[in-house]
């Protein structure tokens, strides 16, 4: 069959083409895929291909816009469909600035809509033109790719490791180890999930067991002294914590184009606290300011609100925000983070991988 086709050529084509029909009703079925396709190519490579001469098609942003609103109205268009038409308007409400306010229409009439999939996706994409305007170019961004971790290596440390990295909780990329690759998942889901909260019953598991062995009953309750309370154990413990905190050495995490960020830290046994300093040396102020950063899985990490989105120009002011890790395995701390602004009006990114953290941040 290849050698047919190999030997087709404008002279033989009919009589080729006839033989691989009669081939094609009595050949088995796993030459048929191949068959078909390759007399789809070499009719293409015939008269009948498009021609060259033909102007390209020009379609305007309206054109495109209108396109999305009839698959939304079109009664026959199923619920997934709709989804991703709405996915796909509010996108094109940054690339389209001239529809902006004709898409915001469509959401904020979707925003009744009887399906509740619908109806809590327009509501979400209004906010974000209504009270969260000065992000929403940033949200609804294109994510770039990651670059993959070309990392081969049998020691058993660093094929954990990749597995890890390859799971992280925030942008997509992959390993290449022996190990069975786990499923990738967005690393920054500042819409989709809320984040993390941390209750007392995960801190005292320990204590938990001590108390099903009634072993916690067999300590006597007595009335303490006020006076008592300075000399408590729990005063020397507070003040040995406090110097272990200022001993942590702070850390640069970038320092690039003038923007430094800082981390500080402070750690409550199994919790992290670090206080991001961000500042800026340049002549023109920094706006629009979004912090995203991804740890491990087993890892838990929340974002607290941020002072601002404007970091002011020549070292006048700072933004500050702080970032709370859940560490309970005391593993190396390992973090990934993005930032995205607007430098002189033009929309800035970039990216690092931070793995020096001081050893007290998770010893």
């Amino acid at each position: 069959m290849e050698l047919c086709f190999a030997l087709i050529n404008s002279n033989n084509i009919r009589s080729m083409i006839n033989e691989m029909l009669t081939f094609l009703a009595t050949c088995e079925q796993e030459f048929k895929a191949d068959c078909t396709s390759n007399m789809f190519l070499a009719m293409e490579r015939g008269q009948y291909q498009p021609s060259d001469d033909d102007d390209n098609i020009q379609v305007t942003e309206d054109e495109i816009v209108n396109i999305l609103e009839k698959i939304l109205n079109w009664s026959l268009s199923t619920v997934i469909t709709r989804e991703y038409a709405i996915n796909a308007l509010m996108k094109l409400s940054t690339r389209f600035p001239s529809c902006s306010d004709r898409i915001q229409s469509v959401m904020t009439f979707y925003a009744c809509n009887m399906n509740l999939e619908l109806q809590t996706r327009a509501v979400e994409y209004t906010s974000l033109f209504t009270k969260h305007n000065s992000i929403r170019s940033s949200i609804v961004e294109r994510m770039p790719v990651l670059v993959s971790n070309q990392t081969s290596t049998t020691n058993n440390e660093e094929q954990t490791y990749e597995q890890e990295e390859s799971s992280m909780n925030g942008t997509n990329f992959q390993t290449t180890s022996d190990i069975k690759n786990e499923p990738v998942v967005d690393l920054f889901k500042i819409l989709d999930e809320p984040p993390s909260t941390y209750t007392e019953n995960e801190f005292n598991t320990q204590n938990n067991v001590f108390d099903l062995l009634n072993l916690n009953n067999q300590q006597s309750v007595s009335l303490s002294n006020p006076l008592d309370d300075i000399f408590d154990n729990d005063l020397l413990k507070t003040q040995s914590m406090n110097d272990k905190n200022s001993s942590i050495p702070s850390m640069t995490a970038i320092d690039k184009n003038g923007l430094r960020i800082i981390f500080q830290f402070e750690r409550q046994d199994k919790i992290l606290f670090i206080y991001l300093h961000a500042t800026n040396s340049t002549k023109i102020p920094i706006t629009n300011f979004v912090f995203k950063a991804a740890v491990p899985k087993t890892l838990n990490l929340e974002l607290l609100p941020p002072t601002g989105t404007t970091i002011p120009s020549d070292n006048s002011g700072d933004l500050r925000q702080t970032i709370k890790i859940l560490n309970p395995n005391k593993e190396k701390l390992r973090m990934r983070i993005k930032l995205n602004y607007l430098y002189n009006n033009s929309p800035m990114s970039d990216e690092a991988e931070l793995n020096t953290f001081p050893e007290q941040c998770y010893s």
